[in-house]
């Protein structure tokens, strides 16, 4: 009987212990925490190592109710316990990589001010995360954002103006921040934009550019003045250039051949995803500053109330890239009535454009922002119309090494045709697509035999 007296209090003292210290979390009440951690080490001095780490249970709920103040008291060591930083959460998550799926920037960045890894892999999580296996946590930052419903969309929606347009609005901006902040704090971030420049994953090199332009901007330019990296290699700028090159006359040898087989569709797949790869690099390189001044401009009222409509930023960022020579056009898409001679911009807009006019533009987090210039010899769009189709990345069957590595004058010629029509496969013109830069790079690529690509 006293037994089970004694149970039965067991379990109420610590159901109300339970309660107390949700509410505690809940109301983000620093004070009463330290306090109840150091009574509750005074009673359990016996368990004191077990007590001393804190329990992920606890993260759990300092998580959901963004208890910052708790949060920050913990990694200041005010209550005594340790932060183990490869404590695995909901699904076996570890502790960096939750807060970067739900986007707690500022938890990450107290995280990482106290010296969390941002390098750590994801490992053993269950099969709600088991995408996430091998990633870093920006990887999952960047993984979360193509969850999105209204990015999904846009990316269904086939348009590089639709996922600008989302990720330009002012509800979007911590979707960005946490990418920011993680790409700033990565090790391992130049070999991870390489991987979605050269994927052609368009929606997570988006958010990039929107977050940490300078570093995209760096890594994939970064190359001696013929055009080859620090490491004797090609620039990766440059090596989409040529892929594009190579995959042109690919899909021109197909459409000669009349072959219609899953290779073909890959490699035309591929060749698009490389276009608008290029294409949204270009755009930043070109409007990137105005857009970052766009982007951090408040957009909302005192009570959070966004003060501007999806189809005005649509507009805006149809303008801004008119501004720097680049036209939208999407046939069929629900932006199709944004013609150039439509487009008006908002105060928003054009304060921007007089903010980096006038050298007034902002810093993030102590990063200077400045245009990021092409390399000596700068291979640039002119008047470029982008393209309404897809920007879908796809794993080639064969190397693209296996390109045959001569072309007579005659091919040469009619390749030259179809990469400036290129479009045309897309159903949308392409005016002026190449310079007379971009046609030395393409015999560069001839010259080379493709080995380059």
């Amino acid at each position: 009987m006293d037994s089970d007296g004694k149970t039965h209090s067991s379990s109420s003292d610590s159901d109300e212990f339970g309660s107390t210290l949700r509410e505690i979390i809940q109301a983000d009440d620093k004070n009463a925490y330290v306090s109840m951690m150091n009574r509750v080490k005074m009673i359990h001095e016996d368990e004191v190592v077990k007590q001393n780490i804190v329990p992920h249970d606890y993260w759990s709920s300092i998580l959901l109710y963004n208890a910052l103040d708790i949060a920050k008291a913990l990694l200041e060591g005010e209550t005594g316990q340790i932060v183990d930083y490869n404590s695995r959460l909901e699904g076996g998550l570890p502790l960096m990589h939750y807060l970067a799926l739900f986007r707690k920037t500022k938890l990450i960045d107290f995280f990482i001010r106290h010296g969390a890894p941002t390098g750590g892999k994801c490992v053993d999580t269950s099969q709600t995360y088991s995408n996430f296996k091998g990633m870093l946590p920006l990887n999952v930052a960047l993984a979360a954002i193509c969850t999105d419903e209204e990015l999904e969309n846009c990316y269904s929606k086939n348009s590089l103006l639709e996922i600008l347009t989302v990720l330009c609005h002012p509800l979007k901006k911590q979707i960005v921040e946490t990418v920011r902040v993680l790409a700033l704090h990565t090790k391992e971030v130049e070999q991870e934009i390489s991987y979605y420049v050269t994927e052609g994953k368009v929606v997570e090199l988006a958010a990039l550019l929107m977050a940490a332009r300078e570093k995209v901007m760096v890594t994939i330019m970064s190359q001696d003045r013929d055009g080859s990296s620090s490491d004797g290699g090609m620039s990766i700028y440059h090596g989409l250039w040529n892929e594009f090159v190579a995959l042109t006359y690919e899909d021109f040898n197909h459409s000669c051949c009349n072959q219609r087989d899953n290779f073909a569709k890959m490699c035309k797949d591929r060749k698009v995803a490389t276009m608008s790869t290029l294409m949204l690099l270009e755009l930043f390189e070109k409007a990137g500053d105005v857009i970052d001044a766009y982007f951090q401009q408040e957009r909302t009222d005192a009570h959070g109330v966004v003060m501007i409509t999806v189809e005005q930023i649509a507009q805006d960022v149809a303008w801004m890239s008119q501004e720097a020579g680049l036209v939208f056009k999407y046939p069929g898409s629900s932006r199709s009535k944004l013609h150039p001679e439509n487009i008006k911009p908002s105060s928003f807009a054009l304060k921007a454009k007089c903010l980096v006019e006038e050298g007034k533009l902002q810093s993030r987090d102590g990063v200077k922002n400045t245009i990021i210039g092409m390399p000596s010899q700068p291979l640039r769009f002119n008047q470029t119309t982008f393209p309404s189709a897809s920007p879908v990345s796809c794993s080639m069957t064969r190397s693209i090494h296996s390109l045959p590595s001569s072309m007579n004058s005659q091919t040469t010629a009619t390749v030259e045709a179809q990469v400036k029509n290129t479009i045309k496969s897309v159903d949308l013109p392409l005016p002026n697509f190449l310079l007379s830069r971009h046609w030395g790079l393409f015999a560069l690529a001839i010259k080379r035999k493709i080995r380059a690509v």
